[in-house]
C-alpha cells in the first residue's frame, strides 16, 4: 500500500511540474490541499444535523463569542439560546443587552460560572470627547434571567452639582459634566459610594439634577468610582445548565415549541435530550455471594470416630443388638436450612463409648 502511494505522489509531482514551472509549484499544491479542505468540510457539514451548525458560536465584530444561553438576534437562530436571553450588536461592534428597557454593553461572558460584565454605555463615552453624561435610570435587574453577583458596592451618581459651591473632597469625584434642563454643561456629575454617608446628604442639598443608583465591582480601584463605572459589573444568569451537553460535542438549544418547550442538546447527528453520547448501560449484577446458611451437608452425615471409622462400620454387627440405646441410619433426608444447622452441630459434637458386658456383647451408647 506505501508503495502505491508513493507511486501515486511521483505521477502527481511529475503531472504538475509538466504544466507548471517548479519555483511556482508549492503555491499550487497548496492551493490544491486548500480547495479539498473546503469540499471535505462542506461535504461533512452536508450531513450534520442542521441545528448543529445553525448555533455555531458567532460574534459582534468585538468582543467574546456569543453562544447558549445567549443568542445574536439576526445572525443565530432563538433555538440556539435561552428564552429571553437575546442580543444586539452596537455599532461598535459589541454585543448589547437589554435590561429592562436599559441597555448594557456585554464585556465578558464567563460559561464556567454562568455570569456576565457589563457596563453602561452613558457612563462610556468615546475617547476625545467632550460628550456629557446622559441621565439614565436606576439599575433594576428583574427575578428571573439575572441576578447581581455577591461583593459588588453600590453607587449614587448626582447630576446638576455646581463644583464651586461644594467642598474640595466632592470635587475629587467628579466623573463627568451633567447636561442641565437647558442643554447647557456648565455643572458636574458626582458618584458617591453608597458608604459615603455625610457627602450624600450634602450632594443631595447642592446637586439640582436628581441623582440614580447603579452597581460597580468591588475590584481594586482606590476609589475611584469613574473607573469602577467603565468596568461595569457582574450578574449571574439563571438557565439550564450546559456543560454535560457542551463536554459531550454538542451545542445547547432550546425548543420553544409547544409540545416540547424544553432544554436541547444539538449534536452533529441528531438532537439529543441532555448530551451526544449516551451513557453506557449498568453492568449485570455478579454472581450471589455464598450465605452461611448454604453450608453442605457432609459434617452431619460424616460422623466418625476418634480413629477415622465410620459408624457404619462400627455398628455393622450390631443391626439386631438389642441393647442398642440408639440405632442410626445413613440415609439423608432433604431438611430445612435450621435442622440441617441442628445436625451439623450434632454430628460434630458426637462422642461415643463402648463398654463391653459380662456376657461378652457389645453395647453402643452415645453422649452429647
Amino acid at each position: 500500500m506505501s508503495m502505491i502511494k508513493t507511486t501515486l505522489s511521483s505521477i502527481l509531482l511529475k503531472f504538475l511540474s509538466s504544466w507548471f514551472p517548479l519555483s511556482h509549484l508549492h503555491i499550487v499544491v497548496i492551493t490544491i490541499m486548500f480547495l479539498v479542505h473546503i469540499q471535505i468540510k462542506q461535504s461533512l457539514s452536508s450531513i450534520m444535523d442542521p441545528n448543529f451548525t445553525a448555533c455555531e458560536p458567532v460574534n459582534c465584530g468585538q468582543g467574546p463569542n456569543i453562544s447558549y444561553p445567549f443568542y445574536i438576534t439576526g445572525k443565530q437562530k432563538p433555538l440556539c439560546g435561552y428564552p429571553g436571553f437575546d442580543l444586539t450588536c452596537a455599532t461598535n461592534g459589541f454585543p448589547i443587552l437589554d435590561l429592562i428597557n436599559n441597555q448594557y454593553i456585554i464585556q465578558q461572558i464567563f460559561y464556567n460560572n454562568n455570569s456576565i460584565r457589563v457596563s453602561n454605555p452613558a457612563f462610556s463615552p468615546p475617547k476625545n470627547s467632550h460628550q456629557c453624561i446622559l441621565p439614565t435610570q436606576n439599575l433594576t435587574v428583574g427575578k428571573y434571567r439575572f441576578r447581581l453577583a455577591p461583593k459588588q458596592r453600590k453607587v449614587f451618581l448626582f447630576y446638576g452639582c455646581d463644583l464651586t459651591k461644594l467642598p474640595e473632597e466632592m470635587k475629587e469625584r467628579r466623573i463627568g459634566c451633567s447636561v442641565d434642563g437647558n442643554g447647557t454643561s456648565n455643572s458636574s456629575v458626582v458618584g458617591l459610594y453608597e458608604e459615603d454617608t455625610n457627602l450624600r446628604r450634602l450632594a443631595e442639598e447642592k446637586c439640582r439634577g436628581g441623582w440614580v443608583n447603579t452597581t460597580v465591582g468591588d475590584d481594586d480601584l482606590g476609589g475611584n468610582v469613574r473607573e469602577g463605572l467603565l468596568k461595569g459589573f457582574v450578574l449571574n444568569w439563571n438557565a439550564s445548565n450546559c456543560s454535560t451537553c457542551s463536554n459531550s460535542g454538542g451545542r445547547c438549544g432550546f425548543d420553544t415549541s409547544s409540545a416540547v418547550y424544553a432544554f436541547r442538546c444539538f449534536c452533529p447527528d441528531r438532537v439529543h435530550a441532555a448530551q451526544c453520547t449516551t451513557p453506557p448501560p449498568l453492568p449485570p449484577p455478579g454472581p450471589r455471594q455464598p450465605d452461611d446458611n448454604d453450608e453442605g451437608d457432609d459434617d452431619s452425615s460424616d460422623d466418625s470416630d476418634d480413629n477415622g471409622n465410620s459408624d457404619d462400620a462400627n455398628d455393622s454387627g450390631d443391626d439386631d443388638d438389642s441393647g442398642s440405646m440408639v440405632t442410626m441410619t445413613t440415609e439423608k433426608k432433604k431438611t430445612p436450612i435450621i435442622e440441617k444447622k441442628i445436625a451439623a452441630t450434632i454430628g460434630t459434637a458426637r462422642r461415643k463409648t463402648k463398654k463391653r458386658c459380662n456376657t461378652g456383647r457389645w453395647s453402643t451408647f452415645e453422649y452429647i
